[in-house]
């Protein structure tokens, strides 16, 4: 969720201060592709394929197809970053690992779909952990060789590419709001810039601000 949500904020501001504008459309997108991936690994962690495998499927499905959008929308706001935050062997190094995510993507839905229509074991409890070739398991063990492959390629060498950037950055504190009996109170977070960074320094720092606004 951390590198999601700061890709977010970081891009947010980049085009707040370099083209004036609130955000992009395609950054609020990603971030939506970005959560729905997280929530499918939350769902693939809790609920195992023993036991509700419907469940499962949908949670790998939210995991490899939104993380394939999430890479691919990285891929193309890396070069809208160039050449203040990103860099063009990142980018074009996230373009190539977003293809090559995608063909991989495209090759599980198949493996992975076909597979259960060829399949004649059980599907109940760990009988579909041992698929023999008796079984017609073949493309299954495909599917889930696949599958490893992209969440090495995504968890292990795509996320990995925003290192350069994120120390490019520094954070502060936040601050914890509460309400009493007697007065309410508001928060807003700006997110800004310090005045001793511009966009030409190689050193920005990221910081939530907040508002208050108490109503007796």
């Amino acid at each position: 969720f951390g590198v999601v949500y700061i890709r977010y904020k970081q891009v947010e501001l980049y085009y707040k201060l370099k083209y004036n504008q609130p955000g992009s459309k395609i950054n609020f997108v990603a971030y939506i592709a970005g959560l729905l991936s997280i929530l499918g690994v939350s769902v693939v962690a809790n609920f195992q394929e023993t036991n509700l495998l419907v469940v499962h499927v949908i949670g790998a499905s939210l995991v490899f197809l939104c993380g394939t959008v999430w890479s691919c929308l990285q891929a193309y706001l890396s070069f809208k970053l160039l050449p203040d935050f990103s860099t063009r062997v990142i980018a074009y190094t996230r373009s190539v690992l977003s293809m090559i995510t995608i063909v991989l993507c495209i090759l599980f839905l198949i493996t992975g779909t076909l597979s259960f229509f060829q399949y004649n074991g059980s599907l109940s409890g760990r009988d579909m952990l041992t698929w023999a070739k008796a079984d017609r398991g073949t493309l299954r063990g495909i599917a889930v060789t696949i599958e490893w492959i992209m969440s090495s390629l995504f968890f292990g060498v795509f996320i990995t590419t925003f290192i350069p950037e994120y120390r490019k950055l520094r954070f502060r504190g936040a601050e914890i709001l509460f309400t009493t009996q007697t007065q309410e109170c508001k928060t807003t977070e700006k997110l800004v810039v310090m005045p001793e960074t511009n966009l030409t320094s190689e050193d920005y720092i990221l910081s939530i601000s907040t508002v208050d606004t108490i109503a007796e």
